[in-house]
Protein backbone atom coordinates (compact mmCIF):
# COMPACT_ATOMS: atom_id res chain seq x y z
CA UNK A 1 0.00 0.00 0.00
CA UNK A 2 1.21 3.50 -1.01
CA UNK A 3 2.02 5.56 2.17
CA UNK A 4 0.76 8.94 2.29
CA UNK A 5 3.13 12.09 2.30
CA UNK A 6 3.32 13.88 5.72
CA UNK A 7 2.79 16.82 4.36
CA UNK A 8 -0.04 15.75 2.00
CA UNK A 9 -3.62 16.65 3.04
CA UNK A 10 -5.83 14.12 3.90
CA UNK A 11 -8.72 13.46 2.40
CA UNK A 12 -10.71 14.25 5.63
CA UNK A 13 -8.92 18.33 5.28
CA UNK A 14 -9.82 18.37 1.47
CA UNK A 15 -13.20 17.77 2.52
CA UNK A 16 -13.49 20.08 5.03
CA UNK A 17 -11.70 22.93 3.37
CA UNK A 18 -13.97 22.72 0.65
CA UNK A 19 -16.98 20.86 1.26
CA UNK A 20 -18.54 22.47 -1.95
CA UNK A 21 -16.92 19.90 -4.11
CA UNK A 22 -18.53 17.06 -2.47
CA UNK A 23 -22.21 18.31 -2.06
CA UNK A 24 -21.91 19.00 -5.70
CA UNK A 25 -21.15 16.61 -7.32
CA UNK A 26 -23.86 13.89 -7.99
CA UNK A 27 -22.23 10.81 -8.20
CA UNK A 28 -20.02 11.34 -4.80
CA UNK A 29 -23.47 11.83 -2.48
CA UNK A 30 -24.72 8.56 -4.35
CA UNK A 31 -21.84 6.64 -3.32
CA UNK A 32 -21.88 7.95 0.21
CA UNK A 33 -25.98 7.30 0.21
CA UNK A 34 -25.61 4.10 -1.04
CA UNK A 35 -22.38 3.08 1.53
CA UNK A 36 -24.66 4.28 4.38
CA UNK A 37 -27.64 2.06 3.28
CA UNK A 38 -26.57 -1.08 4.84
CA UNK A 39 -26.58 -0.45 8.19
CA UNK A 40 -30.34 0.45 8.36
CA UNK A 41 -32.80 -2.07 9.26
CA UNK A 42 -35.31 -3.71 7.65
CA UNK A 43 -38.52 -1.98 8.71
CA UNK A 44 -36.41 1.57 8.14
CA UNK A 45 -37.74 3.87 6.13
CA UNK A 46 -34.94 5.83 4.31
CA UNK A 47 -36.72 9.15 3.63
CA UNK A 48 -33.28 11.00 3.19
CA UNK A 49 -32.30 8.48 0.24
CA UNK A 50 -36.12 9.55 -1.41
CA UNK A 51 -35.36 13.08 -1.23
CA UNK A 52 -31.98 13.00 -2.31
CA UNK A 53 -33.73 10.83 -5.47
CA UNK A 54 -36.08 13.74 -5.53
CA UNK A 55 -33.46 16.47 -5.57
CA UNK A 56 -31.77 14.66 -8.31
CA UNK A 57 -34.24 14.15 -10.71
CA UNK A 58 -35.18 17.89 -10.00
CA UNK A 59 -31.84 18.53 -10.78
CA UNK A 60 -31.62 16.98 -14.12
CA UNK A 61 -34.73 18.42 -15.20
CA UNK A 62 -33.04 21.93 -14.47
CA UNK A 63 -29.55 21.16 -15.79
CA UNK A 64 -31.46 20.13 -19.07
CA UNK A 65 -33.77 23.19 -18.88
CA UNK A 66 -30.63 25.24 -18.75
CA UNK A 67 -28.69 23.76 -21.73
CA UNK A 68 -32.22 24.24 -23.84
CA UNK A 69 -31.94 28.06 -22.81
CA UNK A 70 -28.32 28.03 -23.90
CA UNK A 71 -28.58 26.61 -27.06
CA UNK A 72 -31.65 28.73 -27.64
CA UNK A 73 -29.93 31.53 -27.44
CA UNK A 74 -27.13 30.49 -29.46
CA UNK A 75 -29.88 29.88 -32.26
CA UNK A 76 -31.23 33.47 -31.89
CA UNK A 77 -27.37 35.07 -32.14
CA UNK A 78 -27.15 33.09 -35.18
CA UNK A 79 -30.37 33.80 -37.06
CA UNK A 80 -29.65 37.80 -35.72
CA UNK A 81 -26.41 37.53 -37.83
CA UNK A 82 -28.15 35.94 -41.00
CA UNK A 83 -30.99 38.34 -40.60
CA UNK A 84 -27.94 41.57 -40.59
CA UNK A 85 -25.82 40.29 -43.40
CA UNK A 86 -29.13 40.15 -45.54
CA UNK A 87 -29.79 43.22 -44.43
CA UNK A 88 -26.77 45.00 -44.62
CA UNK A 89 -26.75 43.16 -48.74
CA UNK A 90 -29.75 45.04 -49.42
CA UNK A 91 -29.20 48.22 -48.16
CA UNK A 92 -25.99 48.32 -49.96
CA UNK A 93 -28.14 48.14 -52.95
CA UNK A 94 -28.04 50.89 -55.81
CA UNK A 95 -30.62 49.60 -58.29
CA UNK A 96 -33.30 47.78 -57.98
CA UNK A 97 -32.02 45.09 -60.13
CA UNK A 98 -29.15 44.41 -57.34
CA UNK A 99 -32.28 44.49 -55.17
CA UNK A 100 -33.92 41.38 -56.96
CA UNK A 101 -30.67 39.77 -57.78
CA UNK A 102 -30.09 39.56 -53.89
CA UNK A 103 -33.33 38.04 -53.31
CA UNK A 104 -33.13 35.22 -55.63
CA UNK A 105 -29.39 34.70 -55.24
CA UNK A 106 -27.86 35.61 -51.88
CA UNK A 107 -31.22 35.48 -49.14
CA UNK A 108 -31.38 31.48 -49.86
CA UNK A 109 -28.07 31.10 -49.22
CA UNK A 110 -27.60 33.53 -46.34
CA UNK A 111 -30.87 32.53 -44.53
CA UNK A 112 -30.38 28.82 -45.27
CA UNK A 113 -33.65 28.57 -47.01
CA UNK A 114 -34.54 27.51 -50.45
CA UNK A 115 -36.28 29.74 -52.47
CA UNK A 116 -36.81 33.50 -52.15
CA UNK A 117 -39.45 35.27 -54.42
CA UNK A 118 -40.40 39.35 -54.32
CA UNK A 119 -43.98 39.68 -54.98
CA UNK A 120 -46.03 42.57 -56.11
CA UNK A 121 -49.04 43.54 -57.32
CA UNK A 122 -48.92 45.70 -60.25
CA UNK A 123 -51.44 47.60 -62.31
CA UNK A 124 -53.14 45.97 -65.48
CA UNK A 125 -50.70 46.10 -68.23
CA UNK A 126 -47.50 46.59 -66.08
CA UNK A 127 -44.71 46.21 -63.62
CA UNK A 128 -42.30 49.61 -62.02
CA UNK A 129 -39.38 49.44 -64.36
CA UNK A 130 -36.39 48.11 -62.86
CA UNK A 131 -38.14 45.21 -60.72
CA UNK A 132 -37.25 42.28 -63.26
CA UNK A 133 -37.66 39.20 -61.98
CA UNK A 134 -39.96 40.19 -59.37
CA UNK A 135 -43.42 38.37 -59.34
CA UNK A 136 -46.44 40.49 -61.41
CA UNK A 137 -49.85 39.51 -59.61
CA UNK A 138 -53.11 40.93 -60.20
CA UNK A 139 -54.99 43.35 -57.45
CA UNK A 140 -56.06 41.17 -54.61
CA UNK A 141 -54.00 37.94 -54.98
CA UNK A 142 -51.63 38.80 -51.91
CA UNK A 143 -54.58 39.46 -50.11
CA UNK A 144 -56.39 36.33 -51.14
CA UNK A 145 -53.06 34.28 -50.87
CA UNK A 146 -52.78 35.16 -47.60
CA UNK A 147 -56.13 34.28 -46.49
CA UNK A 148 -57.31 34.37 -42.99
CA UNK A 149 -53.65 33.95 -41.76
CA UNK A 150 -52.87 36.91 -43.42
CA UNK A 151 -54.46 39.59 -40.62
CA UNK A 152 -53.40 42.90 -41.73
CA UNK A 153 -51.80 43.83 -38.45
CA UNK A 154 -49.15 40.82 -38.76
CA UNK A 155 -46.63 41.51 -40.79
CA UNK A 156 -45.59 38.07 -40.96
CA UNK A 157 -46.68 34.44 -41.64
CA UNK A 158 -45.46 31.35 -41.17
CA UNK A 159 -47.06 28.39 -42.25
CA UNK A 160 -47.23 25.23 -44.43
CA UNK A 161 -47.62 26.10 -48.42
CA UNK A 162 -51.42 26.37 -49.36
CA UNK A 163 -52.17 23.70 -52.00
CA UNK A 164 -53.80 26.42 -53.95
CA UNK A 165 -52.14 29.64 -55.10
CA UNK A 166 -48.41 28.79 -54.76
CA UNK A 167 -47.57 28.34 -58.59
CA UNK A 168 -48.32 32.35 -58.93
CA UNK A 169 -45.49 32.88 -56.30
CA UNK A 170 -43.56 29.91 -56.82
CA UNK A 171 -43.85 28.62 -60.15
CA UNK A 172 -42.96 25.29 -61.38
CA UNK A 173 -40.95 25.41 -57.63
CA UNK A 174 -44.20 25.04 -55.94
CA UNK A 175 -44.15 21.16 -56.39
CA UNK A 176 -41.99 20.94 -53.47
CA UNK A 177 -41.82 23.81 -51.78
CA UNK A 178 -43.49 22.78 -48.35
CA UNK A 179 -43.69 25.76 -45.84
CA UNK A 180 -42.89 29.46 -46.23
CA UNK A 181 -42.53 32.72 -44.68
CA UNK A 182 -44.60 35.29 -45.99
CA UNK A 183 -43.69 38.88 -45.33
CA UNK A 184 -45.94 41.11 -45.82
CA UNK A 185 -44.29 44.79 -47.52
CA UNK A 186 -45.72 47.98 -48.41
CA UNK A 187 -43.86 49.75 -51.56
CA UNK A 188 -43.72 53.06 -52.53
CA UNK A 189 -45.87 56.32 -51.57
CA UNK A 190 -48.69 54.67 -52.90
CA UNK A 191 -48.35 51.35 -50.52
CA UNK A 192 -48.11 48.91 -53.07
CA UNK A 193 -49.30 45.35 -52.07
CA UNK A 194 -46.23 43.23 -51.79
CA UNK A 195 -44.79 40.28 -50.37
CA UNK A 196 -40.90 38.83 -49.53
CA UNK A 197 -41.14 34.91 -49.51
CA UNK A 198 -38.63 32.81 -48.15
CA UNK A 199 -39.67 28.86 -48.82
CA UNK A 200 -38.21 25.85 -47.64
CA UNK A 201 -38.52 21.88 -49.06
CA UNK A 202 -38.96 20.90 -45.18
CA UNK A 203 -42.34 21.24 -43.91
CA UNK A 204 -41.04 21.94 -40.50
CA UNK A 205 -38.87 25.26 -41.40
CA UNK A 206 -41.44 27.71 -40.96
CA UNK A 207 -43.74 27.07 -38.46
CA UNK A 208 -46.54 29.33 -36.21
CA UNK A 209 -44.95 28.71 -33.27
CA UNK A 210 -41.43 30.56 -34.15
CA UNK A 211 -40.95 33.95 -33.54
CA UNK A 212 -41.05 36.92 -36.18
CA UNK A 213 -39.17 39.64 -35.18
CA UNK A 214 -36.61 39.23 -37.06
CA UNK A 215 -38.05 38.65 -40.22
CA UNK A 216 -40.62 41.65 -39.73
CA UNK A 217 -37.02 43.52 -39.52
CA UNK A 218 -36.06 42.13 -42.50
CA UNK A 219 -39.61 43.19 -44.44
CA UNK A 220 -39.01 46.79 -42.81
CA UNK A 221 -34.79 46.89 -44.14
CA UNK A 222 -36.37 45.54 -48.38
CA UNK A 223 -39.45 47.38 -47.75
CA UNK A 224 -37.49 50.88 -47.23
CA UNK A 225 -34.22 49.29 -49.86
CA UNK A 226 -37.19 49.10 -52.43
CA UNK A 227 -39.54 51.90 -52.09
CA UNK A 228 -36.29 53.93 -52.05
CA UNK A 229 -35.19 52.74 -55.34
CA UNK A 230 -39.06 52.45 -56.89
CA UNK A 231 -38.59 55.22 -60.28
Amino acid sequence: MTRQSPDAPSLRELILEDPDRVVADRDVITALVAATEGGLGANVVDLRGALLERLQLRLGALEKAHRGVISAAYDNVSATRQIHRVALSLLDCARLAEVMRTVHDEVPELLSVDIARLALEVDEGGRPKGLRGAVALPQGQIAAYLGAEGDAARRVTLRPVPAEGAAHFYGADAAWVRSEAAIRLELGAAGRPALLLLGAADEARFDRSQGTDLLAFLGAVTEQTVSRLLP
